[in-house]
């Protein structure tokens, strides 16, 4: 029964020591062949973006309106973070174009602050779907 139970627990090891292994690798290329590793994602967004308030350097929580530009093509920010707050729960990050490479322009606005553009955003494609762009974006209070 011992031998049952320390075969168990080697198995049962390496299972673990595998799936830590793939779910923290990110787009490893096996040596002497052509597949690749990636996370077990189904995508992510192309440009995350996180605000702050540049005099105070403050992270600034709740909504805001935005949207990235690549061409044609146009998607509204998203919050994709959440934080905890004494008025509940509000974003703290958001995101867009969804596994969609590109080269991106930002559009903010939000509520007490003048409104922010940024461009040259460029998110690539690569092995595992899209490679993001994040940033920190400083809000300049009106």
């Amino acid at each position: 029964m011992a031998a049952v139970r320390t075969e168990f627990r080697v198995r049962g090891s390496m299972v673990l020591a595998l799936a830590t292994f793939l779910s923290t690798s990110a787009c490893t290329e096996l040596t002497g062949s052509k597949h690749q590793l990636c996370p077990a994602i189904e995508g992510q967004f192309a440009v995350e973006m996180t605000p702050f308030d540049v005099e105070t350097g403050d992270h600034l929580y709740g909504p805001l309106r935005g949207a990235v530009v690549d061409g044609d093509y146009v998607d509204s920010l998203q919050a994709s973070a959440w934080q905890v707050t004494d008025t509940g729960l509000v974003p703290g990050s958001f995101s867009a174009a969804w596994n969609r490479p590109g080269t991106y322009t930002l559009t903010i606005e939000r509520d007490g602050y003048r409104p922010f553009s940024g461009s040259g955003l460029r998110a690539i494609r690569d092995v595992c779907g899209v490679a993001p762009v994040s940033i920190k974006v400083e809000l300049v209070p009106e």
